[in-house]
């Protein structure tokens, strides 16, 4: 699986860590729903983990929910678009 689109669905809840732990994922579009939490690394922790515990994602949208927490560092990423979120800040390794 390489492409998640699963936009304006309404989900609720969190982010399921399985989805980090999708070897070959390269987009997720999770966009426009009312997700709560924090963006899971694949072992399920918070996002305050390091970028090896991530698969290869270009393109990340998560705006429009109600996530919370930090925003990780993947260092495969070419887009991000997290706005309208609860978001504290980004990870250190964006600065």
């Amino acid at each position: 699986l390489r492409l998640l689109r699963l936009r304006e669905n309404d989900l609720t809840g969190t982010i399921p860590p399985e989805l980090m732990q999708l070897s070959n994922l390269s987009i997720l579009d999770l966009a426009s729903n009312k997700l709560t939490g924090t963006i899971p690394s694949a072992q399920g922790n918070s996002a305050r983990e390091t970028e090896q515990q991530y698969p290869p994602i270009k393109e990340l949208y998560l705006y429009a929910n109600r996530l919370e927490g930090t925003v990780p560092f993947i260092s495969t990423m070419e887009k991000l678009k997290v706005q309208r979120n609860r978001f504290t800040g980004f990870d250190q390794a964006y600065s």
